[in-house]
């Protein structure tokens, strides 16, 4: 429920109080909006989106292997040097994810959506270990990523195909020793 300030209380600016019942440890994205000239009616206005928490490699969200979490790229950027390509195709709109190896094995990574693309990097390697695009042709495939692993640190960077904009998915991470 969205609650403007009284009129006696505001400065030169509208402002507006949210107020909702949280869950502790859950993930809430707050959209912001207000309007691009004085005086304009409810049609008009400016949407402001707040960074995502993981949108850059340094802020990488943690995810344990055999996970499997919703996530979003809605507003996501990219940030100088990050590997905007696999396979030939460009993408973009990157969140990122930090997963460690308990052991030596297999670690297979997917994400729910066709116009997702998947890469793992090791360590602070700039460059992908393996990279995968989803396909939206005739027989749609989400990206999966599968790569023998040892001990350590995997960087996780998913985004959207150049072009074909941002989305909710579901990511997943399996591993076998």
């Amino acid at each position: 429920v969205t609650r403007p300030v009284p009129s006696r209380h505001r400065r030169s600016t509208v402002t507006s109080k949210l107020t909702f019942n949280s869950t502790a440890g859950a993930k809430y994205l707050i959209q912001i909006g207000g309007c691009v000239t004085a005086g304009c009616g409810t049609a008009q206005g400016l949407i402001q989106h707040i960074a995502l928490a993981n949108d850059n490699r340094g802020f990488a969200e943690n995810i344990l292997g055999g996970a499997s979490i919703t996530r979003a790229n809605v507003a996501a950027s990219t940030e100088g040097g990050e590997s905007l390509s696999c396979a030939g195709s460009s993408y973009d709109q990157t969140v990122w994810f930090h997963y460690v190896a308990p052991a030596v094995g297999t670690a297979v990574f997917s994400t729910s959506r066709f116009n997702n693309t998947l890469a793992i990097f090791q360590g602070s390697g700039v460059t992908p270990l393996s990279c995968a695009v989803g396909n939206s042709g005739t027989s749609p495939t989400a990206p999966r990523v599968s790569l023998d692993v040892t001990p350590g640190d995997y960087y996780i960077q998913v985004g959207t195909v150049a072009g074909q904009g941002s989305n909710v998915f579901n990511l997943q991470t399996e591993f076998t020793e």
